[in-house]
């Protein structure tokens, strides 16, 4: 009788734990939330990496694009970070409101920076940055796009983070007042 109880017991339990783990109903909201999150993100990254293709062909002949006066050619970089030594170049529309800056770039300004090791320019670094202002994008971060251009094309996306905060924007938000985040005109008070 005691190994028939037992047999019972044992048979009671895995018809429990068969009809529970069978009676389950598909994924949980956790589960139903990583993949809508995963879904979302795959989405983004698809449009991001549309949009640094685009900003990619923006940026052709970037070289020949205006400079603000006070920040012409190379110069010493102001924290090291794209390089010793950088040069910053701006397309038409950013370069349309110098003397008359407000405190925000018009939607489609564009800024290109390259680095050096040196002085003379002849150690560039492998990359170039970029910053776009779009409308409507990324409200909270003034609307910049940042892009990493390597010149092997490899990770375009590079500056792209999907918190923001780890990628270009993070170090730029420091300008966020009065400069529109363009840090170099913050760092050496540029007047724009």
């Amino acid at each position: 009788m005691k190994r028939f109880s037992i047999l019972v017991w044992i048979g009671l339990f895995l018809s429990c734990s068969l009809w529970i783990g069978c009676g389950a109903s598909g994924p949980t909201d956790a589960e139903k939330e990583k993949a809508a999150a995963e879904k979302a993100a795959a989405e983004l990254l698809k449009v991001e990496k549309g949009r640094a293709e685009a900003l990619k062909a923006a940026v052709k002949g970037y070289e020949t694009w205006g400079q603000h006066p006070k920040f012409k050619g190379i110069q010493k970089s102001t924290d090291g970070t794209h390089g010793a030594y950088v040069q910053v170049w701006m397309n038409d529309k950013a370069a349309a409101v110098m003397g008359k800056f407000s405190g925000t770039f018009p939607d489609g300004s564009i800024f290109v920076k390259r680095g050096y090791d040196d002085k003379e320019g002849k150690k560039p670094k492998d990359f170039i940055t970029l910053m776009q202002k779009i409308k409507d994008y990324d409200k909270p971060n003034g609307g910049w796009f940042t892009l990493r251009i390597w010149d092997n094309d490899k990770n375009p996306l590079s500056g792209w983070a999907p918190d923001k905060k780890s990628g270009c924007i993070g170090c730029h938000s420091s300008a966020k007042e009065k400069y529109d985040y363009i840090r170099y005109l913050r760092d050496l008070k540029i007047t724009f």
